[in-house]
């Protein structure tokens, strides 16, 4: 049990670890449960609540790589303005503190930015992370699929139908609000993403988009 802690940035509050702790062959292989009450890191503008972390871990002999599985999970998260409820990953990994290679499967049962809203989303792929002196790369190339895309919230649309009643364009207004609330309802998204990031720039591909 750990409170107050301050991590790489990071700080909780509570932190509790259950961990099963063993030695094999002279390397330590770690499995259980991690949980943090809730888990800030301001600098990247993530905040989680209620956040666990159930690791089957790997490391060799002089600790500086570990492979296995972290399955992490939380209530809810948020990353700067964008807002996700029940977030969580399966994340398989190879590596060091310096680069790591490994297959991530993600999802959340909702996500808000802006006026935008979305039902459940999913995400598979592998990624790839390396950091040196000249900074981070990170990338992922997966499968994205989202879930009920909602282009603008009720109250855009209901403010938008209002602004055009009682005008020539109003029965226009009213149709195009109409599709754009039918558009919100039992849509799927499927997409190939490939996520490239370089220090601060980052670059997002999409292929084969089928809405």
């Amino acid at each position: 049990v750990i409170r107050n802690a301050h991590m790489t940035g990071c700080a909780s509050p509570l932190v509790t670890g259950y961990l099963d702790v063993r030695i094999r062959s002279g390397k330590p292989h770690l499995a259980g449960p991690v949980r943090a009450q809730a888990l800030g890191c301001p600098a990247s503008g993530i905040a989680l609540a209620k956040a666990v972390a159930r690791l089957d871990v790997g490391l060799s002999e002089a600790l500086d790589h570990w492979s296995g599985r972290a399955e992490v999970g939380a209530d809810a998260m948020r990353l700067k303005s964008i807002a996700m409820g029940r977030p969580s990953a399966d994340v398989h990994f190879d590596g060091s503190a310096t680069q790591a290679q490994g297959r991530v499967a993600m999802a959340a049962g909702v996500l808000k930015y802006a006026a935008v809203q979305t039902g459940a989303i999913e995400a598979s792929g592998a990624w790839r992370f390396a950091q040196s002196a000249s900074g981070i790369t990170a990338s992922f190339q997966g499968q994205l699929g989202v879930d009920d895309v909602r282009p603008l919230d009720s109250s855009s649309l209901h403010a938008l139908r209002n602004a055009g009643a009682g005008t020539p364009v109003g029965p226009l207004v009213a149709r195009l609000m109409d599709a754009a609330q039918a558009a919100g309802r039992d849509n799927k998204l499927r997409s190939f993403v490939r996520l490239a990031q370089t220090g601060a720039t980052g670059r997002m591909t999409v292929n084969g988009l089928d809405f």
